[in-house]
Order: structure tokens, then C-alpha cells, then sequence
């Protein structure tokens, strides 16, 4: 990336300057993703590291490829800006990210291999504070989900109204902090001799000699007289100054007498006196353009901009007909190219907006997701405003970059938590169970990823330049609150969908929601509701298959399915397992056939836990071991070979596996639990067994 400023000719400036920590730390988040994954492969028993990492690869790639993509799309909509500092700084970080995919994708992977990557992952004990942590925001989310949401609508209230008193100022002297030798020439300049800022006021008439004749250079000094009333001006300087003490020193220095001669004659007289090089600030050699040099001591852009408009209504009620009279210079430059970077960031926010939201669409292929990924990423940016507004900190060129670059970063982790939720939900997990999974699996990178990059911008605090130091410092605010939306606020979105019917399962194909919804009669849906809203997708299709029997409800179809029990078991035992809860921790070779067998007895409700997936080495002892199974959750494949045999099964699910947190909501309810834990697993063996006697 550093290459591109060579290769391409941009120059480092204010603003290119944070494309080197930028694009670090956007490189490292899809290397936490990549490690994140491999960290879990590597436990799995894979051949080979290469069968490990082909298949970390295939499950990161697209949302990585996605997370690069719209990142870079967020840089590039800045560079329909008009400043070509802005400009340049869009095409180098768009390339970076470039070169960042590239570099993840095709130069990580062999170092992978070539350095045995099993040698260089953390023992389990070394990641529990972060699995304690996702562990407790989950059970958080689960259970205040609607608190979550509420408190999130306060949140965005407050930050909105706190946006409304942000001000569009600029002040170049407050770039730099007090302590500075910048700063400190330019406040004793300013405090001892006149302001450092500069208007123009240029006056040009359509004849030579026009700046002459007495009516013109009394033009000049209305004009003057009445800047030097305005507010922030200090002192200004025209033709009519030289005019004036020349005049006074032809009258024995007389006071009285400083004031314009009354004749074109004295007037050219007087000029001729002076040498050319006296008065090519304030007029031309052919005395028909003339320039008010004015020093501005105004703070900032807001206050610039107003002695800007006094001005120029001034001009505009003057309306002289033979002079064309103009404010220009520095702070009109300024002010206008202040104006035109704000409005720029508002179009390149929407475009960005508007280009990854098609982008979500078309990839995800779902629109409650397309819609919902926009959630969790605006809410950083209102905060960050919000922020903005509270500690007084304007508009200027290095804040007016956040929205868009925070889009464009925010959205990267938005985009593997609901591409790895989607998996969940088309595999029959309930919203609560998808919810579940993704924080576990996804939570890790997120969490880690989300502190690297506010690390990584939080650098810049370090340095002098005021515009660079608040674009650094609320990005990293923007990181963390970014993450907080797709922890917590995401999640609780997620789960207030399941109390409404449209909400239960927006990912599964349409036309089976139709014949589900025409086919099932009433007694099948009252049945139904009953089913965990995890299920209920591969239920409904499974109910209207044995409809056809005239089984229409839960109470018929056990009877007729479990009726060649009888001689085994009583009418009253029937009714007691299909009345009874099982939980089985771990669907292997003991918990997958005990599962199977027990809802082929006529168990009405299980409680199952596992996290691992089927490979090949698990065919000789595992139910659930076949080759359309190979790398397939355990748990959903065994949910769906239940639900096969009885489609009226209650289940709720652990996809994150067993562990202190969850081991109550584990037993909830629960009769009794079948020890199908790995041989080696003493530790939660030790407490899930101490917490069943507990509970009776």
C-alpha cells in the first residue's frame, strides 16, 4: 500500500498519513477470523493441517471477500469529494484493501502450513475470560433482549439531540495543541500585532485610471469604513491609506488633514510619489483593479463565514454599476472548501450506504438481513455524532472522514455474524439457538477484532495534529460501539423477531411457508405452537408428510407411531416418556445412539449439547456419521434425524457445547441426563454431575 504513494505520485499528507495504520489494523481482523476458525479446526481430527486450513478457508472467505469489499467501497465513495487530498486518500485505502484480501488469502495460508500452526494456539484455559465474557453478554441478550433494544431507542434519542448542537468549524490554529511552537508564533502574531487570516475585497472597474477619480476612491472607502465596523476584523489596509498619509505629510504632518485629496488631480499627483512596488499590494500598474487587504482575527470557519456574508450584503446593496466588487481570499477559500468537504461526506455516506446495502442483497439474498445489517452500523455512527455533539468537538476535515470510513469498517464484522446466523437459521436452528451459536463461534473474532482496530486508531493519539487525534480517537469509540451493535443490540433485533409469526423464519424457502400455511389444519398448528421455533421449518415439512395417514396432531401421530410398544410398555409408561425431558451432553458414539433410540421409545422432549461436526474417523461408532454429513454440526444433524422420526419433538439446543455458565438452563426442567461425554472431559463431567444431584 505504502508502494501506491510512489507508484501513483500522491504525497503524504494530513490526510494519507493514516492510511499505514488504517489498512494494518484492517488486515489483522481477517487474520484474528482466519486464526479464530483454524483454532477450532485444528482440534477436530483432520487428517492433515492442509484438510484443516482448505476448510477454514471455504467457511471465511466470502465474508471475508465481503467485509474487504465493502470496506473498500466505503473508502472509494469518498472520492467523488472535490478536495484531492480526500481524493487521493480514497484510492490508496481502497487499494490497500486490495492488497490486504490478497495478502490474507494467498500469502497467510502457506505460512500457515509452513510454520505448524498447531504449535502456536492458545490452551483453552488461556481463552476463558473471553468465553466467560461472551458467555455472560449472551445470557445477557437471552434474557433482556427487550431491555437491550429499549435501552438502545434511549441511546440513539439522546445522541440524536446531542448531534443537533454539533457546529461545521474549522479553526487551522486549533490543529495544533497550545504547547507547540506553531501554535505559539501564530497566537503571539495574533495577539500582539493583528489577526492571521486574510480577506480580500477586490474592486475592478471596466476603464484604466478609474481608481483616480475621487468617486471611485470613495467606493474603496465606504467599503472600508465599513469592514473595519464588523466584528473579528482587526485591520485593514487600501489604496486610500497611502492616499491619506500622503496627504497628511503635504500638510506638515497635520492630523486634520489625513484624509483623501478631493481632486483626480492630486489624487495622480500623490500616486506618482510612490514607487510601483509600495502599492502592488493594494492596486495595478493600469489603476483599474484595487484590493482591501483586511486581517481577520475570527476564531473559526463559522465565524469567518459570517463577516463573509456581511460582506458580500453589503456589496450587494452598494450594486455599484462600473465596479465589480468581490470578498476573495484565504478564508473565503477556506470556508468554501469546508463547506464542500461537509457536503461531499453527506453524499459519499449515502452512496456508500446505498451500494453495500445492494451488495448485502444480492450476496445474502435475503432482505430482513440486507435490512438488518444496516442496524448495528448505523447506531455507531449516530453515537459517534452523538459524542461529537457532548464534548463540543466540530465538523472539520479530520471528523467529517468517521461516517463514511466507519461504515465501510463497521459493517465487516456485521456482515460474519449474519452470514454465520444465516447458516443457523437454514439448518433448522431457532432463532434463540442461532443467536446462541454465532455469539459463541463468532463472538471471539468479533471481540478480539473489534480491540485490535480500536487499538490501531487509538495510535494516532499519540501525535500533535488535533484533526488527526479526534478522527483516530472516535473512530476507536466507533470500533467499540460498533461492537457492542453486534454483540448485544443485533442479537436483541434478532430475538424480538421470534415473538412475531413473520419473524420465526425469514430464511426458509417461501413456498414451503405457503404449504405449511394452507395444508396444516388446526390441530396441526395448535401442535405446532408447541414446537420449539427452532424446529419448526423441517417439522412443518416433516408434519405435512404424514398428514396423508390422517395424523394430524401430536396426540395421533404418537399414538399410531409408538403403538407397537404395547407389551413393553403400559399405556400410562407411553404417556410418561412422551410427558418426560432427557438431556444428552454430546451426540457422538454413545449420546448419538442413546439420542435415537430414546425417540424411537417415545421421549417428548430432549435438551441436546455438542459442539463439534462429523468428519470421516467418526463412521465406525457414530449414528450420524455418513458422507452427506462430513462437516455438518453434530447437533443439527442429529435435531433433524430426530425430527424425522417424531416431528412433534421438543428440543432446545447447545450448539456452544456444555459449560458452568449454561449448565442450569442445561438441566431446566429435566429428568434425566445421559452421561455422553468425551472420556477425557473430567472437568465439566465433575460439575455437570455435582449440579444434577444439586437439583435433584
Amino acid at each position: 500500500t505504502m508502494g501506491m504513494f510512489s507508484l501513483t505520485g500522491i504525497s503524504i499528507n494530513g490526510v494519507t498519513t493514516i492510511v499505514q495504520p488504517l489498512v494494518m489494523a484492517l488486515a489483522l481482523c481477517d487474520t484474528v477470523h482466519i486464526f479464530s476458525h483454524m483454532n477450532k479446526g485444528l482440534l477436530d481430527p483432520f487428517p492433515d493441517r492442509r484438510q484443516a486450513l482448505s476448510r477454514v478457508l471455504g467457511k471465511v472467505i466470502l465474508p471475508c471477500f465481503l467485509t474487504s469489499l465493502t470496506t473498500a467501497i466505503g473508502f472509494l465513495s469518498l472520492s467523488v469529494s472535490k478536495l484531492t487530498a480526500i481524493r487521493e486518500f480514497a484510492w490508496i485505502a481502497a487499494s490497500g484493501m486490495v492488497f490486504e484480501f490478497l495478502f490474507s488469502f494467498f500469502f497467510l495460508p502457506p505460512l500457515i502450513l509452513l510454520f505448524k500452526p498447531e504449535r502456536i494456539y492458545r490452551d483453552a484455559s488461556q481463552t476463558k475470560a473471553v468465553t466467560t465474557l461472551l458467555a455472560w453478554i449472551n445470557a445477557l441478550v437471552q434474557k433482556r433482549y427487550r431491555w437491550m433494544a429499549g435501552a438502545t431507542c434511549i441511546m440513539v434519542l439522546t445522541a440524536g439531540w446531542y448531534t443537533s448542537r454539533i457546529k461545521v468549524e474549522t479553526n487551522p490554529l486549533d490543529y495544533f495543541k497550545k504547547n507547540t511552537s506553531v501554535r505559539k508564533a501564530a497566537d503571539f502574531v495574533e495577539n500582539r500585532l493583528a489577526g492571521v487570516d486574510t480577506l480580500d475585497i477586490s474592486l475592478k472597474a471596466n476603464v484604466e485610471d478609474a481608481f483616480k477619480h475621487p468617486s471611485n476612491i470613495d467606493i474603496i472607502e465606504k467599503v472600508q469604513m465599513y469592514v473595519n465596523t464588523l466584528e473579528g476584523v482587526d485591520k485593514s489596509i487600501s489604496l486610500n491609506d497611502f492616499l491619506k498619509d500622503m496627504n497628511e505629510s503635504f500638510h506638515d504632518e497635520d492630523p486634520g488633514h489625513h484624509k483623501l485629496p478631493e481632486s483626480m488631480e492630486l489624487i495622480s499627483q500623490y500616486l506618482l510619489l510612490y514607487d510601483s512596488d509600495d502599492l502592488e499590494d493594494v492596486i495595478n500598474t493600469g489603476f483599474d483593479h484595487a484590493r482591501i487587504a483586511v486581517r481577520i482575527s475570527a476564531p473559526g470557519t463559522q465565524e469567518q463565514t459570517r463577516i463573509i456574508r456581511q460582506v458580500n450584503d453589503y456589496i450587494k446593496e452598494l450594486n455599484h454599476p462600473d465596479i465589480d466588487i468581490q470578498a476573495t481570499g484565504r478564508i473565503v477559500q477556506h470556508t468554501g472548501i469546508i463547506n464542500t468537504m461537509v457536503n461531499s461526506q453527506v453524499y459519499s455516506l449515502a452512496l456508500a450506504a446505498a451500494i453495500i446495502g445492494v451488495i448485502m442483497l444480492l450476496v445474502l439474498r435475503s432482505l430482513p438481513i440486507g435490512f438488518l445489517s444496516f442496524i448495528p452500523n448505523i447506531f455507531p455512527i449516530l453515537m459517534n455524532f452523538g459524542i461529537m455533539g457532548a464534548a463540543g468537538i466540530p465538523l472539520n476535515t479530520g471528523t467529517a472522514l468517521i461516517s463514511v470510513v466507519a461504515l465501510g469498517i463497521a459493517v465487516d464484522d456485521t456482515i460474519h455474524f449474519l452470514n454465520a446466523y444465516d447458516h443457523k437459521r437454514k439448518s433448522n436452528a431457532s432463532i434463540s439457538e442461532a443467536v446462541e451459536s454465532v455469539i459463541a463461534t463468532k463472538g471471539p473474532a468479533i471481540l478480539i477484532s473489534s480491540l485490535i482496530l480500536s487499538t490501531g486508531f487509538g495510535v494516532v493519539v499519540l501525535g500533535s495534529f488535533i484533526p488527526i487525534i479526534q478522527f483516530g480517537a472516535l473512530t476507536a469509540c466507533i470500533m467499540l460501539t460498533a461492537m457492542i451493535g453486534d454483540l448485544i443490540l443485533l442479537p436483541s433485533i434478532l430475538l424480538l423477531k421470534k415473538e412475531h409469526p413473520a419473524g420465526k423464519a425469514f430464511t426458509e424457502p417461501q413456498d414451503m411457508q405457503t404449504a405449511a400455511q394452507n395444508e396444516v389444519d388446526a390441530q396441526a398448528k395448535i401442535a405446532m405452537e408447541k414446537l420449539e421455533p427452532s424446529f419448526s421449518p423441517i417439522a412443518q415439512s416433516f408434519i405435512s408428510g404424514v398428514k396423508a395417514y390422517g395424523l394430524n396432531n401430536r396426540k395421533s401421530y404418537t399414538t399410531e407411531a409408538f403403538s407397537r410398544n404395547i407389551g413393553l410398555l403400559t399405556s400410562a409408561e407411553q404417556q410418561q416418556l412422551g410427558d418426560a425431558k432427557v438431556a444428552i451432553p454430546g451426540l457422538g458414539g454413545v449420546g448419538g445412539a442413546h439420542f435415537m433410540t430414546l425417540v424411537r421409545s417415545g421421549v417428548g422432549s430432549f435438551n441436546l449439547a455438542d459442539f463439534d461436526v462429523f468428519e470421516p474417523a467418526n463412521v465406525n461408532r457414530q449414528y450420524g456419521a455418513r458422507v452427506p454429513n462430513f462437516g455438518r454440526s453434530k447437533l443439527d444433524t442429529m435435531v433433524e434425524d430426530g425430527l424425522s422420526v417424531n416431528p412433534f419433538l421438543q428440543i432446545k439446543t447447545f450448539p456452544a457445547g456444555l459449560s458452568n455458565e449454561n449448565l442450569d438452563e442445561f438441566l431446566e426442567g429435566v429428568q434425566v441426563v445421559v452421561d455422553s461425554l468425551d472420556f477425557f472431559a473430567f472437568d465439566i463431567r465433575r460439575c455437570l454431575f455435582k449440579r444434577a444431584r444439586e437439583r435433584g
